[in-house]
């Protein structure tokens, strides 16, 4: 696919399968100077500076694009013209806000009012992840469309998000409107790694996918490892487990320096919590809003007497590490309280002792130092435990500031950090995975993604599941025959 066909063209869809060049492609359009620069939108501030870096590294100047979420542009259409686009819903109520905000934005650039501002501002437009895209973002676009050129990217096996709003139909809504230029089919990723066949394997199987013959992994190339669980008895749980940590162990120590993602279950992050906490390594790949932490931090606040704060930061804390044993603490904790304790405290227990005695911030960040640093602890949510400790100092720094305020704060000046927030060797959904590349993964069950309520989507959780590595796929199922409508 040439970057000539793309800039020739006035509207018009490219289709990427993963792995296909498709980031690559895009980049070197935006080589490309004219007159003015590119808009080019996604649809996640970590998407927005994954692309900024890959541009920064390709040398490609600034000058040439604007990057920014489709949510991020509209909001600064909104706020360049607050009386014409009139957004009466607060932006701290997100579930109302983002809608108007499309809608009414939308509705505004259709009158025709700004048509000469945006063809001054920009020469084309370009729209990555497209098949995320709810009704009213594509019906953003399209308005856009009736003033600059406009290309989107996307591949609608790879839908698994939904932003708000009920998802725009690939055939019915995108293509109608931007007409089908190609479909990427050369699997760079995998020729970059030296493991065409691998790449071409993952290709076939997204036909597959698509036209429901299902995948035969006794068909598959060697870097595909099937291993056969019963994930439908309860009592095979802790055998499942731990010959799943055997392959991942095996598969650390075989590459030592490569990296690594366990994609586990989208709908229950505790699953994924208690696989990290059973094996040493493996760090959580968190939200974007960390809601469970969040909420706990935020009980601080709450809290009126020192013991609760004490034991509240002790609760915390065991859901962000293991060996904290906290039922040996709220056993141990009153004794110390009374003076009736035969032992004396060790480290741990003088600095819960400390939060107690006077509950001060300080006290309670050295209470979360302390117990990160006790050997016998060992921490597998790093990131959570990372916005923990910020949230806490940040609360010092600003003392007027509740522990909340200060945790909101910290969130969201993470949530510009892109990839960099992914350990080499984490696992998480493939809601968070999506859009990421390893050397190896580990899929805990494919039987519990493709029977998960929705089949369609199941299929595309599949999907990108298989497309995340580039040297080996290991496999977790009832059977070695996935996905089949026969």
């Amino acid at each position: 696919m040439s970057v000539e066909a793309i800039l020739g063209a006035d509207k018009g869809t490219i289709v990427a399968p993963a792995g296909c060049g498709k980031t690559h492609l895009l980049c070197k359009a935006l080589e490309y100077c004219q007159a003015k620069p590119y808009l080019v939108l996604t649809h996640t501030t970590a998407g927005v500076y994954a692309l900024k870096k890959r541009l920064s590294f390709l040398g490609i100047p600034n000058k040439n694009f604007e990057v920014a979420t489709i949510d991020g542009w509209a909001k600064k259409i909104a706020d360049f013209f607050p009386v014409s686009c009139n957004i009466t819903e607060n932006i701290n109520n997100k579930k109302k806000y983002y809608p108007m905000l499309r809608d009414n934005v939308y509705k505004y650039i259709n009158t025709g009012n700004i048509f000469d501002i945006i063809s001054a501002s920009y020469s084309r437009l370009l729209v990555d992840e497209y098949q995320d895209c709810n009704l009213s973002q594509h019906n953003l676009i399209c308005s856009l469309s009736n003033v600059l050129p406009t290309i989107v990217f996307g591949d609608p096996m790879q839908c698994i998000f939904n932003f708000n709003g009920d998802i725009a139909n690939w055939s019915k809504d995108v293509i109608v409107k931007f007409p089908q230029i190609v479909v990427l089919n050369k699997p760079w990723r995998w020729i970059n790694a030296k493991n065409e066949e691998l790449g071409e394997w993952v290709l076939s199987c997204r036909e597959n996918l698509i036209n429901g013959s299902g995948i035969n992994l006794k068909e598959s190339p060697k870097s595909v490892q099937y291993y056969k669980f019963n994930s439908a008895d309860s009592y095979k749980y802790r055998e499942n487990l731990e010959l799943q940590i055997k392959v991942q162990n095996n598969l650390i120590k075989t590459f030592k320096n490569e990296s690594l993602l366990v994609i586990g279950s989208s709908t229950q992050p505790k699953k994924r919590f208690q696989y990290a906490s059973s094996s040493y390594g493996i760090q959580v790949v968190e939200t974007v809003d960390l809601d469970d932490i969040k909420t706990m931090i935020s009980k601080l606040d709450n809290l009126s007497d020192n013991f609760s704060i004490a034991m509240q930061t002790i609760n915390t804390l065991s859901e962000t590490m293991c060996g904290v044993e906290k039922s040996k603490l709220d056993k141990r904790i009153p004794s110390l309280t009374k003076g009736t304790n035969r032992t004396e405290a060790n480290a741990i227990e003088q600095a819960v002792m400390s939060v107690i005695n006077n509950g001060s911030r300080e006290s309670i960040r050295d209470l979360i130092i302390t117990v990160e640093k006790d050997q016998k602890t060992r921490v597998y949510r790093s990131e959570a435990l990372s916005i923990f400790k910020k949230s806490i100092d940040e609360s010092i720094i600003k003392p007027n500031t509740t522990i909340s305020r200060a945790c909101e704060a910290v969130i969201e000046q993470r949530k510009h950090l892109g990839d960099n927030r992914i350990p080499p060797r984490a696992i998480g959904s493939t809601l968070l995975l999506k859009g990421l590349e390893c050397d190896h993964s580990l899929i805990l069950n494919t039987t519990e993604m493709l029977n998960n309520g929705n089949y369609k989507s199941g299929l595309n959780n599949l999907y990108v599941a298989l497309s995340r590595a580039s040297k080996s796929i290991s496999i977790f199922s009832d059977s070695e025959i996935l996905a089949s409508t026969s």
